[in-house]
């Protein structure tokens, strides 16, 4: 904002275009939906932080920072063109709307930095000097130096991609070295284990032929040559214990050989295990990218289709409504329009569709919110979402579109290529809507917030929900609060929260879910990475599942704010939560 110090107004101010408040000429005016007094922006929120109605006199209707509105484009106008003096240079012909474009552009007594300012130039001084400073300015002179070494690094950074390219080749064809050795040596491995075992067989065969010798050896000296074949036993026993000794040799060599090539299989096995953690890596890298390129194909796909004009219908609708019609073609050049509480039906929404959004290309967000529209409503919406290209925000709070109205969006959202946030609270949506925009989930690739609190969706819906988000990679927020979800959506959820790397934020509030469902929750924030935000206040989570998420806690470094506020947890509970709130920021409030 622009010091007013910097400038003064000429001339008389109308009464009109001063804020109640400050008693000055409105700066950022914004407005009171339902009186329609007008206040600076940061006096009435200053207001507010302290009353609850409306300033102005004689009015004193309920207010929040909540309700407040932009004014009309033209109000703004007639403000900035007040005239101004500015207190630098002393010029009378400007208005406040440009002053700041005046100091930033055009005052010569302003003080500026040197354009090399960004590379160490440490000159400061007024605006008409500047010119004379670049002539002897050293930086300003280094720019075509740096843009040189900008270039170079560009040229090296290619470089280092082609040698990590190279490198990831010879890795591959190393690992596939490796896997043929490591085969290489089981087979030899197993072929000495045949021969240790053919010789244990060998020696076994001998010993026994041995013993029978020398039992017969015995028996015949026992009997009748005992001094004759002293001799002859003598030499037998010689040989048998030589080659009883060659034997026990072999075996211990055999067994040396087989431990030696044990630890060289173990070194081969550790090194294929290394090479297959980081192949699996390499992989989930290639399939991410894999993602990316067929979502960027199918934009491609669309922007390759042929522009032309399409309708919703060809005749205008039968209904006729001549304040909408005329409000629309006053605003049909706009970029964001507010339809809020206008008590619009279904029939009004097909003159809304036919009349605003099928051949529109400034509008970007649409405010609908409490109005009267049903699925009828939502599906002559639904109609022109797929034709339009422009639209990032639809706010249909409060309304009553149903299921039907949803699946009715859902097949609009699974074609929509610009569509980033969508707020559906406050319809009556069940779990067959909760599963047709589940449906869209899967397909759709822009959308980053989906906001579906006070439905029905319940455990159904959000399993097809959790199921999509196992896919989707762009979701980051979804709001699920106060859907009658229990212990069974909490564990599709904790199955979505172990796959899903892109949603950071997950409203789960005023629902059923129990221990059960928190202990899975637990588990699968042990291994979640992404999540910072996450609301289970007003459930019914006893002291089980808040020493699951304290464990939890333990391992997970990306939770920052952990909602936990009315539900059932007592002291043990406490005490497995109390060791992380120590963490840098955290909010984890179990009342």
């Amino acid at each position: 904002m622009t010091s007013k110090k910097k400038y003064e107004y000429t001339g008389t101010i109308d009464k009109n275009l001063l804020c109640e408040l400050c008693q000055e000429p409105f700066r950022e005016p914004i407005s009171t939906p339902c009186c329609n007094h007008v206040f600076c922006h940061q006096c009435i929120l200053e207001y507010l932080s302290q009353e609850s109605t409306c300033p102005a006199k004689s009015c004193h209707k309920s207010l929040c920072t909540d309700n407040l509105i932009l004014v009309p484009n033209n109000f703004i106008g007639i403000i900035d063109a007040l005239p101004v003096k500015c207190n630098f240079c002393g010029s009378t012909n400007l208005n406040r709307g440009i002053f700041d474009y005046h100091i930033n552009n055009d005052c010569p007594q302003v003080n500026i930095k040197c354009s090399a300012s960004d590379i160490k130039c440490t000159w400061e001084g007024k605006r008409d000097q500047l010119i004379n400073h670049l002539e002897i300015c050293v930086f300003h002179q280094l720019r075509s130096v740096l843009r040189e070494l900008i270039e170079n690094n560009q040229k090296q950074s290619s470089q280092i991609e082609q040698l990590v390219e190279q490198q990831n080749t010879q890795l591959k064809d190393i690992q596939k070295e490796n896997q043929q050795q490591c085969k290489l040596l089981e087979e030899q491995i197993e072929r000495f284990q045949i021969q240790y075992q053919n010789l244990q067989r060998e020696m076994t065969m001998l010993v026994e032929q041995q013993h029978k010798q020398l039992e017969q050896i015995q028996s015949e000296i026992q009997s009748n040559l005992r001094s004759e074949y002293g001799k002859q036993i003598k030499e037998i026993t010689t040989s048998f214990d030589q080659r009883l000794t060659e034997l026990s040799t072999t075996i211990n060599k055999i067994q040396k050989d087989n431990v030696t090539q044990c630890n060289q299989t173990k070194l081969a096995n550790e090194q294929c295990e290394k090479l297959d953690v980081e192949q699996q890596r390499q992989q989930v890298l290639i399939e991410a990218a894999h993602q990316e390129i067929l979502a960027l194909r199918g934009e491609i796909q669309t922007l390759k289709k042929p522009k032309t004009t399409t309708t919703i219908s060809s005749k205008p609708p039968i209904h006729r409504n001549q304040k909408l019609e005329q409000f629309i073609d006053r605003n049909k050049d706009k970029t964001e329009v507010d339809f809020i509480c206008e008590n619009l039906t279904d029939d009004d929404m097909d003159i809304v569709a036919y009349y605003f959004l099928q051949n529109n290309t400034t509008l970007t967000q649409l405010y609908l919110w409490n109005n009267q529209i049903g699925d009828k409503g939502a599906q002559a919406l639904g109609e022109a979402l797929q034709k339009n290209t422009t639209l990032t925000q639809i706010n249909l709070s409060d309304n009553g579109i149903g299921d039907e109205g949803a699946q009715a969006l859902g097949q609009a959202l699974q074609k929509s290529i610009t569509l980033t946030q969508l707020n559906l609270s406050k319809n009556q949506i069940g779990y067959k809507g909760g599963q047709a925009l589940g449906e869209a989930l899967q397909r759709n690739t822009t959308l980053t917030q989906l906001n579906l609190h006070n439905n029905q969706i319940g455990d159904k819906g959000t399993q097809a929900l959790g199921e999509a988000l196992q896919m989707n990679i762009t979701l980051t927020e979804l709001n699920l609060h106060n859907n009658q979800i229990g212990d069974k959506g909490a564990h599709v959820l904790s199955e979505t929260l172990e796959k899903n790397t892109t949603l950071t934020i997950l409203f789960l509030s005023n629902n059923q879910i129990g221990d059960k469902g928190t202990q899975v929750l637990g588990e699968a924030l042990q291994k979640n990475t992404a999540l910072t935000e996450l609301s289970l206040w007003n459930n019914k989570i006893g002291d089980k599942g808040a020493q699951a998420l304290g464990e939890a806690l333990q391992k997970n470094i990306a939770l920052t704010q952990l909602y936990l506020s009315d539900n059932r947890i007592g002291d043990k509970g406490v005490q497995a939560l109390e060791p992380h709130t120590t963490r840098p920021q955290p909010e984890s409030n179990w009342g």
